[in-house]
């Protein structure tokens, strides 16, 4: 059995933990809430969130993707001098503003998560169940990302 102290000590040895699960679940939060502030009540590009359970709220079909791939290519373009200014500011002396890159990239991940549904859901249309489209289309995704990433942040790929 655990004395009243070692469990104490074992409490404050995991505050770190729960404190950095805290903020990655506050940040995740924070950029579904501004991805959906601009994508479903601003460009009205998503249907509102649960408007099949709530009888006030009308359900709208998503929007084509096309328009879904230019709000996503729209946001990652503000996105950039939008997080430069908050890394600019958290290195001087205002340190929140480090969480704006974080939650601003998730917001941008979300745009282009549900562009590809949109897509994908608009292959389906045209040719049915055609799994092997959907395959090429994940792996194309995959490619341009893992080049995206070489491209914009080489420093964060290299071992050190």
């Amino acid at each position: 059995r655990m004395s009243r102290a070692a469990c104490w000590e074992h409490v404050g040895r995991s505050v770190p933990a729960v404190g950095a699960f805290l903020h990655g679940t506050l940040i995740y939060l924070l950029s579904r809430m501004w991805y959906e502030l601009f994508a479903v009540y601003v460009f009205r590009l998503q249907p509102v969130p649960y408007c099949q359970f709530e009888l006030t709220l009308t359900c709208t079909a998503p929007a084509s993707a096309s328009a879904q791939w230019l709000f996503a290519l729209a946001l990652l373009a503000a996105a950039v001098p939008l997080v430069s200014l908050a890394e600019k500011l958290a290195k001087s002396s205002r340190p929140a503003f480090a969480t704006v890159e974080p939650m601003v990239g998730m917001a941008v991940g979300w745009s282009f998560g549900f562009a590809s549904v949109q897509t994908i859901s608009e292959a389906d249309a045209v040719c049915g169940e055609c799994v092997w489209i959907k395959f090429v289309f994940a792996a194309a995704i995959t490619l341009l990302v893992a080049a995206l990433f070489l491209v914009l942040r080489p420093a964060q790929l290299l071992v050190g």
